[in-house]
């Protein structure tokens, strides 16, 4: 099976953490983190940076690594490390995506979250809670 690696970023704006809804492809319609395919030559943390930068046009400094997700779909395996993620530049603005969604406790599991994502839902509650206790 064809191995893709990518890198993904969960972005962290003071106590909020949000989510963001693919515009078009295959994955059209689900939430997502923001994030893509390693390039070649780049760190797993350099792509996650690029790619805030691409698709919502914000600067981001990477906090800690939350999950490595591993996941097969139809016809390739990703292997993804989740980043945890604090917006320090730029203003948000959608280019891949049609909805952006602040997250709680509550919204986090109504979510139509892409299939790799889903299972990390309860982690990301929990991230949710400590950034509302740290606030």
């Amino acid at each position: 099976m064809k191995k893709v690696w990518g890198a993904a970023g969960i972005l962290k704006q003071g106590d909020r953490i949000c989510a963001l809804r693919r515009k078009f492809g295959d994955f059209a319609g689900f939430y997502e983190f923001p994030g893509g395919k390693v390039e070649p030559g780049e760190t797993a943390e350099q792509a996650v940076i690029r790619e805030c930068k691409e698709e919502l046009n914000v600067d981001v400094k990477i906090l800690n690594l939350v999950e490595v997700i591993e996941h097969d779909y139809p016809g390739f395996h990703l292997n993804m490390p989740l980043y945890l993620c604090e917006i320090v530049g730029g203003e948000l603005a959608l280019s891949v995506h049609d909805d952006l969604i602040w997250l709680d406790e509550l919204n986090v599991e109504q979510l139509n979250w892409i299939e790799a994502t889903k299972n990390l839902v309860p982690k990301i509650k929990e991230i949710i809670l400590n950034l509302t206790k740290e606030g």
